[in-house]
């Protein structure tokens, strides 16, 4: 809807991919912003349960969660995407990751809490902080990635004796256990 000084999407539901979500939005017009058009982009993610996100399964990923909630937040200039700015939070509980086709028995992953930050600044997005937790793996990790500096990383992986050995295996058939980025800390 039109609102002076601009362009207002009110506030609505949408169902993306089984997750739903509520949007809204601006964009500002006029010969005051010199055709630069500042924008707002906002969605929250309500509590709730996520027995599967859709479209995931055709890359093999079945993710689903027995609560998810998020808040996400944009601004900038819509003609200059370095004054781009966001926060992101997701989170979540008794969180289930599972790689296969449906039908097929494929290895599955629970984490018990999931925390993921991430913010938007000068054309870099930092997240700091992430955490997946669960018994038998945790994941760790913080990092930024940007066009001209690529991706800047350290993640963490806690794993169980069993599972350590599953990811050592799969990174040694995958040929990438001896790269100089992995660096195994096995504790007896």
């Amino acid at each position: 809807a039109w609102k002076r000084p601009g362009l207002v999407i009110e506030q609505q539901s949408i169902d993306l991919g089984g997750v739903k979500l509520r949007f809204g939005g601006q964009l500002v017009m006029g010969r005051h912003v010199s055709g630069r058009f500042p924008f707002l982009v906002d969605m929250i993610i309500d509590p709730q349960q996520v027995e599967s996100i859709e479209g995931l399964d055709s890359i093999g990923l079945h993710l689903g969660a027995g609560k998810l909630a998020g808040k996400f937040t944009l601004v900038g200039l819509l003609d200059s995407p370095m004054t781009w700015q966001a926060e992101m939070l997701l989170l979540g509980e008794a969180v289930s990751v599972r790689r296969g086709k449906e039908g097929q028995q494929g290895h599955r992953m629970y984490f018990d809490a999931m925390y993921l930050p991430a913010i938007l600044h000068q054309g870099k997005l930092h997240w700091g902080g992430a955490k997946m937790i669960g018994e038998d793996l945790s994941v760790l990790g913080n990092g930024r990635v940007s066009v001209r500096g690529g991706i800047v990383a350290v993640t963490r992986l806690v794993a169980s004796p069993e599972v350590a050995g599953e990811l050592t295996k799969s990174l040694q058939r995958a040929g990438l256990a001896d790269e100089p980025w992995w660096h195994d800390l096995d504790t007896p």
